[in-house]
């Protein structure tokens, strides 16, 4: 009997390599500093990047519109057409006329997946390449007083691209929540040092 090897060991054998070299150089590696966040700066921070991914969110809607829009429309006129013949017309037809639908409807929910697919891709590649230009989450929350090494400095923009282009492709309302995770967060915090016995001594 042959046996098939699992397709997730070669994943798990890249990341075990990818770590192994991240471990091996980070021991030269220089700690970053943190800027002081406030919720302000986290408002600051974020705001001007839930607008790009306004943007980014409507120029994505007219592109899978135009591209995808049509074809969804011919396999709902599909569906209506058999749904009239199946209320409507002749009784011998009506089995016809249920599987039809049936077959319409199926094929809508995996072109809307395809859809949906297509539509996280373009905001992926759109929210990377912004990213690419300058904007970016992470870079404003360390301070670049220390003297980085080059290759350090690399990885960090890298990730920094990744995780931006990760937030951006998420939409606005991903966004919009991760702002109100961190307001809140801070409120509470507050909150409770108020609350803390001999805090107001």
């Amino acid at each position: 009997m042959t046996r098939t090897r699992s397709p997730y060991v070669g994943y798990m054998l890249v990341l075990l390599a990818l770590l192994a070299v991240v471990v091996v150089a980070s021991a030269g590696s220089e700690f970053y500093v943190f800027n002081d966040v406030t919720p302000g700066a986290v408002a600051d921070l974020l705001t001007p990047l839930l607008l790009v991914a306004l943007f980014l969110e409507r120029a994505q809607e007219v592109l899978v519109t135009a591209w995808r829009g049509i074809g969804g429309r011919e396999i709902e006129e599909r569906i209506r057409s058999g749904e009239t013949q199946l209320a409507a017309g002749p009784a011998d037809m009506k089995l016809q006329a249920a599987q039809t639908v049936d077959a319409a409807r199926a094929d809508l929910t995996r072109y809307k997946g395809d859809t949906q697919r297509l539509a996280f891709l373009i905001g992926l590649i759109a929210g990377v390449l912004t990213s690419a230009v300058g904007i970016r989450v992470l870079q404003p929350l360390v301070s670049w007083d220390l003297e980085i090494v080059g290759w350090q400095k690399f990885l960090f923009h890298f990730v920094d691209i990744a995780v931006t282009g990760a937030l951006l492709a998420g939409g606005s309302d991903g966004l919009h929540k991760l702002v109100s995770i961190f307001t809140d967060f801070f409120d509470q915090t507050r909150a409770r040092i108020a609350e803390a016995p001999g805090a107001h001594k």
